[in-house]
């Protein structure tokens, strides 16, 4: 339930002691009104307006389940990219292997990359059991067009190299339902084309279609926070929430998803109500939290997140659900923000562009008045861009340039 994993990791350090409400139950249609202002999905209604538009032939969903009927090598492709991150010198007799075992895929996936969106008929009533078992593959498609690009550029054939790496951020494109799970796998498949288009400058100084491309891409690709993901997540919480409010309706939910919670029933209003604005307040405050330092972000989490839990903790079948998700990590951390990583990569770029790399140290203020430093790090043709945050001395964000 890779779903509910990446939930837990923001909402389920959340449920141990049920403390009486501080919120009214007048004020549930406040906060629902509130939460809307603020760009929040509140019911399942909001969140589907939020999800792409698409039409049939503009869907890649078929192709996506022809891809995953093939399978393929994943581990193949898994050790491929690790031998090029770390400049391995056999990382292109491991691509020219990963290419060779996956290659009745590459014309799904080039076909894939043609399309406007991914766009699933998901079961969105069931709120936190919603699982998305495509990420995993897709994930494998995108690696492989950015092991073509690899092949390519060794090749000589710069053209097709760009044509290739092109292709790969379109396909990271496609995945975008807001929501944090597949936020967190575009966000990490966009930041892997900016890396490799980086890693390809470098290898190759001559070819500045490389550095042109990855200022542009740079420029033109916006990667949503953490935050933008957590407000639609809000929606699935409550949907589940509401799920447990009669018995009816949790022996429907139980029966939808499978799990094996008991039929218990929740709190009688006004408590319920209270509980639900309770929940929807807490959220609101949980996005204000990734405004913080870094340094700040776990405590303020850890504190929202158990009065969180205590809430839900009111509904009785809240700990089935807590005791159905396992253990839960305890070190969860925001993924790094547009701002951050446009920084980083603009210095990455500048560096490519002058083709002398040389140790440097930058201070500057984000956007949210947090002072950093971009410290720029050589060694030999290789070198390493960070973003440390002045306070904690702690890594924002960090590019390795091979």
């Amino acid at each position: 339930m890779k779903h509910l994993i990446a939930l837990n990791l923001l909402v389920f350090p959340l449920l141990a002691c049920s403390p009486q409400p501080q919120v009214n139950a007048a004020d549930l249609e406040t906060e629902i009104k509130l939460a809307r202002a603020e760009g929040f999905a509140v019911t399942i209604e909001d969140l589907r307006k939020k999800m792409p538009s698409v039409s049939k032939e503009d869907n890649a969903a078929d192709l996506v389940f022809e891809m995953i009927e093939l399978k393929g090598d994943y581990s193949a492709v898994e050790k491929a990219k690790i031998s090029l991150d770390e400049g391995d010198e056999s990382a292109m007799a491991h691509v020219e292997n990963a290419l060779l075992k996956n290659q009745a895929l590459i014309p799904l996936i080039q076909e894939i990359a043609t399309k406007k969106a991914i766009s699933f008929d998901r079961k969105w009533d069931i709120g936190v059991a919603l699982t998305f078992p495509e990420i995993r593959t897709l994930k494998m498609g995108h690696q492989i067009l950015l092991l073509m690009a690899w092949k390519s550029a060794n090749q000589g054939d710069h053209t097709n190299a760009i044509v290739q790496i092109n292709q790969a951020m379109d396909f990271a494109k496609l995945i975008n339902e807001p929501l944090l799970f597949p936020g967190v796998a575009q966000s990490a498949m966009k930041i892997l084309v900016f890396k490799t288009t980086a890693m390809l400058a470098n290898k190759h100084p001559n070819q500045n279609v490389y550095t042109n491309s990855l200022k542009q891409m740079i420029a033109q690709n916006k990667i949503l926070s953490t935050a933008d993901f957590v407000k639609n997540e809000l929606a699935l919480v409550l949907a589940t929430y509401d799920a447990f409010k009669t018995k009816e309706s949790s022996e429907l939910y139980n029966k939808s998803t499978g799990s094996p919670f008991n039929s218990k029933l929740a709190p009688n209003e006004p408590e319920y109500s209270m509980r639900k604005a309770e929940i929807i307040k807490l959220f609101r405050e949980t996005v204000q939290v990734y405004n913080l330092p870094k340094s700040d972000i776990p405590a303020a989490l850890s504190k929202i997140d158990s009065q969180l839990l205590q809430v839900l903790k009111s509904n009785p079948n809240a700990q089935n659900l807590v005791d159905s998700l396992g253990p839960i990590p305890s070190s969860w951390k925001p993924f790094a923000t547009d701002e951050q990583i446009k920084i980083v990569y603009g210095q990455v770029a500048k560096i490519l562009e002058s083709k002398t790399p040389a140790p440097s140290e930058t201070n500057m203020q984000l956007k949210n008045g947090v002072q950093v430093k971009i410290l720029t790090e050589v060694d030999g043709s290789s070198f390493r861009v960070s973003l440390i945050e002045t306070s904690s001395q702690e890594p924002l964000l960090r590019a390795v340039i091979q």
